[in-house]
């Protein structure tokens, strides 16, 4: 910007102010809803919370409407795919979860450890969608 001489008029408001950077894009698409929400907060805020009134009351009976965990959909084709895995392949296995315990101090040979161990496997052959444990000592047995 060109300093003018004394005495000289400047002609435009916008040389005497310093300007940002242009930004990309269209500069009226980020102003524009930020002006409408600062101008509407009230009426935004009394939405959300009518919104949530609707919607806290629903929410607790969310398990009772959906099948939430572990339960499979009759006629589905994953439910189709078990079963027939289930009955071609047949085995204790065909569908089995891993647990690995480990500590930073105990090895294998510690009587703590594996005594951590078997109230493990106490705990989990007590469930009763749990039809079977193996742990390293009844693999070794």
């Amino acid at each position: 910007m060109r300093i003018p001489p004394d005495g000289a008029k400047i002609r435009s408001a916008h040389l005497a102010r310093v300007s940002s950077p242009p930004r990309p894009g269209n500069p009226r698409l980020i102003p524009l809803p930020a002006n409408l929400i600062v101008r509407w907060r009230w009426p935004i805020v009394a939405l959300w919370l009518a919104l949530a009134v609707v919607i806290v009351p629903v929410a607790g009976q969310v398990h009772e409407r959906l099948q939430v965990g572990g339960q499979n959909m009759p006629g589905s084709e994953s439910t189709r795919a078990e079963n027939l895995v289930r009955e071609q392949f047949a085995n204790d296995f065909t569908a089995f979860a891993v647990v690995v315990v480990k500590s930073d101090s105990l090895t294998l040979d510690s009587p703590r450890f594996a005594s951590y161990v078997d109230s493990i496997t106490v705990a989990l052959q007590r469930l009763p969608f749990v039809l079977k444990t193996l742990t390293w000592q009844s693999a070794v047995s």
